[in-house]
């Protein structure tokens, strides 16, 4: 599960709480492993704030390296997916980013596999399959 997708997941609990005898406001998550690394950049995300109260992070932190990705390597990473499936360029011009992402967004989920087995895992997707990308954040 994205993070994202984590926080909309917390805010429906925030919001609906109350409905089935809990306080909205005294909020606890709970992660183990890779579930404990989530909620560890839930921690540390400003957009996540007041979601809940306290976390619980078992066996894992996001403060590893190997589980985070500047917006420079998935941008890598998404430049070579897209040209394997042929998302790069449509009628000899080369498609924008929201074009790129609409082609792999329509792509079989068992092309996109087999893209994967084309790489290098370790080239591909660094030391895990999966990391985080980092947001730049505006000041």
């Amino acid at each position: 599960m994205g993070l994202y997708d984590q926080q909309l997941a917390m805010q429906w609990v925030k919001e609906n709480a109350r409905f089935f005898g809990g306080d909205p406001n005294s909020i606890t998550v709970m992660g183990q492993s890779a579930g404990a690394i989530s909620i560890g950049f839930h921690l540390l995300s400003p957009s996540s704030a007041g979601l809940f109260k306290r976390a619980f992070m078992q066996s894992g932190s996001p403060l590893i390296g190997a589980f985070i990705s500047t917006q420079e390597e998935a941008a890598s990473r998404t430049d070579m997916l897209a040209s394997y499936l042929e998302c790069k360029e449509k009628d000899s011009h080369e498609l924008s980013g929201a074009e790129v992402v609409t082609c792999l967004r329509s792509k079989d989920i068992g092309d996109i596999l087999k893209a994967l087995e084309y790489f290098d895992e370790a080239e591909f997707m660094g030391s895990f399959r999966f990391s985080a990308v980092t947001s730049r954040m505006e000041s």
